[in-house]
């Protein structure tokens, strides 16, 4: 690539690939439904599309008849969505027999029972209470950043040192220089469901063309292996609690029942999957 510095390498080979990809597979928006309709079948489809057709003829010319005839076959697209809607949930009841958990999400499908989810906008910590977002986010930074050293003061002390338990090793442990055939394989087990991480490139686009950027991404691993550093956007990570035991309508959140979710760059993990397998 003619760059040295680990961090310019891995900019400019995103920079690159994204450019490349966009052109081909370019980014478009996804507007998810609010709710779901797996019983629309193709044949409904054109069904519904027909009904509206005729109610556009029938906004266009105004004549009765028209309107009558759009009357008459929207009656008849209601009655049929009415038996698909029935039959496919009967049927969703008859696969699900017996497995409860699915019977009831089945059960709120139809009833369309929604659960009740609260903005999350207090915390309590130490027990005080805090409102302010930053704070929130400050407070569970420094949680979990000192909850290591806050429990290791609940240990008695003892006069035993660690190392009494620790094998001297005969061999010194470092890092090994990775090949393309690892990060093509690597590449070529990546779930395409995984979200896209901070890096902004998606699990997908990486499954389609591992045999394309594997050999740059063997020199961007090697590079940062050899100096031993991290390019700075790989250790960044998206970090959101979660209850461990969620309670429907909670807007209070107890530091100690929460755990973390982490969405990190994706190359970060390739790396530390290929080390662990070489090492």
């Amino acid at each position: 690539m003619g760059i040295d510095n680990h961090d310019e390498m891995w900019l400019k080979w995103k920079s690159l690939f994204l450019e490349v990809c966009d052109v081909p597979a370019p980014f478009h928006p996804k507007y998810v439904p609010a709710s779901k309709s797996p019983w629309i079948t193709s044949e409904l489809k054109n069904l519904m599309y027909r009904r509206d057709r005729l109610k556009i003829k029938a906004l266009r010319t105004g004549d009765p008849n028209d309107w009558s005839n759009f009357k008459k076959f929207r009656n008849e697209v209601n009655n049929s969505i009415k038996n698909v809607k029935k039959s496919y949930h009967y049927k969703t009841f008859e696969t699900y027999n017996g497995n409860s958990r699915k019977t009831w999400e089945t059960i709120n499908e139809v009833t369309r029972r929604k659960s009740d989810k609260a903005a999350v906008n207090e915390l309590e910590l130490n027990g005080a209470r805090i409102t302010n977002s930053t704070e929130i986010a400050e407070g569970f930074n420094k949680s979990f950043a000192e909850i290591g050293p806050e429990l290791s003061k609940d240990i008695e002390e003892v006069d035993t040192s660690f190392d009494e338990f620790v094998n001297q090793a005969s061999s010194c442990f470092s890092f090994q220089r990775v090949t393309q055939l690892h990060v093509f394989s690597q590449l070529n087990k990546v779930c395409k469901r995984k979200a896209t991480g901070l890096d902004s490139v998606s699990a997908r686009l990486l499954r389609e063309c591992p045999d394309l950027i594997s050999e740059s991404l063997t020199l961007i691993f090697n590079q940062s292996i050899d100096t031993g550093i991290f390019p700075d956007e790989w250790k960044s990570a998206r970090i959101t609690p979660l209850l461990r035991k969620p309670e429907a309508g909670v807007i209070l959140l107890i530091i100690g029942r929460c755990r973390l979710c982490r969405l990190w760059p994706r190359f970060s993990s390739i790396l530390l999957m290929i080390s662990c397998i070489i090492i």
